[in-house]
């Protein structure tokens, strides 16, 4: 079943022509993630006629979940995409609000600066103009996106992350002693002058070979998975987790509000615009989680969110009046089944905070 969550994907992309049409041949490479999880894309092609486009694209700066920086020498040249757009994308990965991607484009000189320990795509930071065929380049790179989107949707990601490569390092170890039980027996069938002390000799070789390879397993493999471990794709961040999104003991009320609603024909967040009608929260975008934002109208927090888009309301479990601050905690959408309205509801569950919200 597709995710509802809203994953926003920012695309940071130089004015080179060549940039934009690798742009949208990554983006291609995305639209099954688009369809199966539900992620919403946007870049700077999208600025609606007579809009500012630096406020626009600083607006989506703030509030993308994955920023997409596409690595070019275009866009090193440019000052505003290299010292502007790096510097506040940069600050929201520090701050732990948002995931940074380095999309390496082309071969650029001395570009890694700014990322620290960072890893970019694709595979091996590879420019996609060294593959061969560039969908070779593109495929992993979204490969890459899809693993850092389910570790912010899926929270048993990381359980099956450390199966997947303790069952990928005991195959490979299995496959050790396969060949080593091989090599043993096939000297052993050698004929020999000292067949049965070369016979006793190899036995004893043998065992000790497979004693250290397991003990090598163990220590260096098996013990790296004792504590979690983020993306691959990511650096490892030990900085302290935002203070908005600490457990729901610091909220005097938790529970889900109507935020708006949004029209979508797909029936899921794979729309091109993320705008919504949010007469309820001091937001024209779907708020990003951890965000603090402000609410505009009498709303009843209900103690959960409504399954069915028809069915009755939940309890309430408190009155939000306008100017309360509240940290977003988790967005979903909530449609009817089989309905032929592009309209969805949009609810976010929410922490009401006991004094003032930290950010």
């Amino acid at each position: 079943m597709p995710s509802t969550k809203v994953i926003e994907v920012l695309y940071c992309c130089s004015d080179s022509e060549k940039d934009e049409q690798m742009r949208q041949k990554l983006d291609e490479h995305l639209s099954p993630l688009k369809s199966q999880v539900g992620i919403i894309s946007w870049h700077q092609g999208m600025i609606s006629p007579g809009r500012e486009w630096e406020k626009e694209i600083n607006t989506r700066l703030e509030t993308a979940d994955i920023i997409l920086l596409l690595i070019s020498s275009e866009f090193t040249a440019s000052e505003y995409h290299w010292n502007v757009v790096v510097k506040q994308a940069m600050q929201r990965h520090k701050n732990r609000t948002a995931r940074v991607i380095p999309v390496l484009l082309r071969r650029v000189d001395n570009w890694k600066i700014p990322f620290g320990k960072i890893k970019a795509l694709p595979k091996g930071e590879k420019p996609v103009t060294d593959w061969k065929p560039h969908d070779n380049a593109f495929a992993n790179i979204a490969e890459g996106i899809r693993e850092v989107v389910e570790e912010l949707t899926d929270s048993n990601f990381l359980v099956k992350k450390t199966y997947r490569r303790i069952r990928k390092e005991f195959i490979s170890i299995g496959n050790i002693i396969v060949n080593l039980v091989r090599l043993t027996f096939y000297f052993l069938l050698q004929p020999s002058r000292h067949c049965w002390r070369n016979q006793t000799n190899l036995i004893n070789l043998s065992k000790q070979i497979i004693m250290v390879a397991l003990a090598i397993y163990v220590i260096v493999h098996v013990s790296k998975y004792v504590m979690p471990q983020k993306s691959d794709v990511l650096e490892t961040n030990s900085s302290k987790p935002n203070q908005s999104m600490s457990s729901k003991q610091n909220f005097a009320h938790v529970g889900w509000i109507r935020i708006g609603t949004i029209n979508d024909s797909s029936h899921n967040f794979s729309n091109k615009s993320r705008f919504i009608e949010t007469p309820n929260i001091n937001s024209r975008f779907i708020p990003l989680k951890g965000t603090v934002v402000t609410i505009t109208n009498l709303v009843s927090l209900k103690k959960y969110k409504p399954e069915p888009y028809d069915s009755k309301l939940p309890p309430e479990v408190d009155k939000l009046q306008p100017g309360v601050k509240v940290v977003i905690l988790e967005v979903d959408s909530l449609v009817k089944p089989k309905s032929k309205s592009p309209r969805m509801q949009i609810w976010a569950q929410i922490g009401k905070c006991h004094r003032t919200c930290n950010q």
